[in-house]
């Protein structure tokens, strides 16, 4: 049944969201939905019973819209498996909140629901609009523009290969154009490498030349060199093996170049 009480709620949840309080908002939305428990992890295992039980369009959004926010905000390297499955609730929340809709009398109360479940469901089921515009990004040298695009996309597409190509070439590019911060985000960079390494969304080609190329700009160079032999190693075509053998060419002259530099010191001291 829809009444006046659960639909002063619901608004009341969306504006905790909106103000940043989603720990709140989950509590509360959860509450809503009839069911007490306010800790994601554990809610997650009643979300059938509480989405089936939705009956107001409006709880359904704010309930489906916090989930989504909840599954955003979980960190990458903490609970990927966690995120999936509440990313996959909100849409069965919003597909149930559709549902709701169908009804004439419900579709004239909430006439702006309908673009706005259309809007979630679409960022939601396929990353392509994403792609689009990071990519319109990279090509206007909006570089933290499309950082931030690309690290919304991945909170809701965290299995997405291209996605992850981007991001990490974005850092990339953001650590050398920042050389204050260069150290602090490309260590950062390792540790994101480490975690995508274990959900099979780049290649082992791709993982080892990236992971060479971070360790080169940190002056890892023994590090560097390892990773582009074994690019070199698992390279499926002649164009990736040339490029990874450039890029150990080059660590090689920098070892050169670092040793060369030591001799002066070291012949002066005999």
């Amino acid at each position: 049944n829809v009444n006046l009480l659960d639909t002063v709620k619901a608004f009341q949840v969306l504006s905790e969201l909106d103000a940043g309080r989603t720990t709140d908002a989950f509590g509360h939305v959860m509450q809503l939905a009839g069911h007490p428990d306010s800790n994601p992890e554990i809610a997650a295992g009643c979300f059938d019973a509480t989405v089936a039980n939705i009956q107001s369009p409006l709880v359904g959004y704010a309930f489906g819209k916090v989930i989504e926010q909840a599954a955003a905000e979980i960190p990458l390297k903490e609970e990927l498996a966690q995120r999936l499955v509440l990313l996959e609730y909100a849409k069965q929340t919003y597909r149930r909140t559709q549902t709701l809709l169908a009804s004439d009398r419900l579709t004239a109360k909430y006439p702006h629901l309908h673009g706005l479940l259309n809007q979630h469901l679409a960022m939601l089921d396929s990353p392509a609009d994403y792609i689009d515009t990071v990519r319109e990004a990279i090509s206007a040298n909006q570089k933290n523009k499309a950082q931030t695009i690309v690290s919304d996309a991945l909170s809701r597409h965290p299995k997405n290969g291209p996605l992850w190509r981007d991001y990490f070439q974005l850092q990339i590019d953001l650590a050398q154009d920042s050389p204050q911060q260069a150290a602090a985000t490309l260590q950062e960079v390792l540790a994101e490498l480490q975690i995508v390494s274990t959900i099979g969304v780049l290649s082992q080609f791709e993982l080892d030349y990236t992971t060479g190329v971070v360790h080169g700009l940190l002056n890892e160079l023994d590090d560097a060199l390892d990773h582009y032999q074994s690019a070199i190693e698992v390279a499926e075509n002649t164009p990736d093996r040339i490029l990874a053998t450039a890029a150990k060419t080059d660590i090689r002259v920098r070892q050169i170049q670092a040793s060369e530099a030591l001799e002066p010191a070291e012949d002066s001291t005999n």
